[in-house]
């Protein structure tokens, strides 16, 4: 190998490894899983804290709501797509994910082994001010927090929730594993259990606003 094949190699992995750093950086793993420690916040980036909410994202978009104030332009997003077979069923296109490079909206197998209660503890708890829950990987001591942090809603966009750790406030997006699945699936945290993945179905319907909610995604 001669010197310019030699610098090239050591390029590429100099690259690769920052790459690697980056995403370690951001992110812990948790029962198998590589965890981002922050929400997404605007397309392609991250919030500034574990307790910052980040953006909301209706199903299958791009489009960044803020989680706070008033909004315009709400979007009655139609996320219905159709197979050879004429048959509906709905997914979230990578072209879609809002999630920074080398990270992806979590699958239901995903968010399983984070409610896993033999090798991941939980707790409610509070991260400047800010109501959440802790999930830490009984192996290693890793964390991350996810801040309850509403959604938004309705015809107009309205925020709802309180900051609680009720039903209605704390809910994540997540993935069917299967394409072709007929459901939009979420994962929440109620007062009563330790978390209910899909803790309900968002059922669409043609020219209905679909719910905008929190993101926070995991590594490729």
């Amino acid at each position: 190998m001669n010197d310019n094949m030699m610098k090239k190699f050591f390029l590429f992995a100099a690259i690769l490894g920052c790459m690697s750093l980056s995403v370690n950086a951001q992110s812990v793993l948790i029962n198998g899983v590589r965890w981002a420690t922050c929400n997404v916040d605007a397309p392609g980036t991250f919030a500034k804290s574990p307790d910052d909410a980040g953006m909301f994202y209706q199903w299958n978009s791009k489009v960044a709501w803020s989680a706070s104030g008033e909004i315009s332009d709400w979007k009655s997003v139609s996320v219905e797509i159709s197979d050879e077979e004429g048959h509906m069923y709905y997914l979230w296109g990578n072209e879609n994910d809002p999630s920074p490079k080398g990270y992806h909206v979590p699958t239901i197998d995903e968010v399983t082994l984070l409610f896993d209660k033999d090798k991941v503890a939980y707790m409610r708890t509070t991260r400047n001010g800010r109501l959440g829950c802790k999930f830490t990987d009984k192996s290693n001591g890793n964390s991350i927090f996810l801040p309850a942090c509403g959604f938004r809603g309705g015809r107009n966009g309205t925020w709802e929730g309180n900051g609680s750790l009720e039903y209605s406030s704390m809910m994540y997006w997540t993935v069917p594993q299967m394409v072709g699945s007929d459901i939009l699936t979420y994962f929440t945290i109620s007062e009563d259990d330790y978390g209910v993945l899909g803790g309900g179905v968002i059922q669409t319907a043609f020219g209905n606003p679909v719910k905008a909610l929190p993101m926070r995604c995991v590594a490729d």
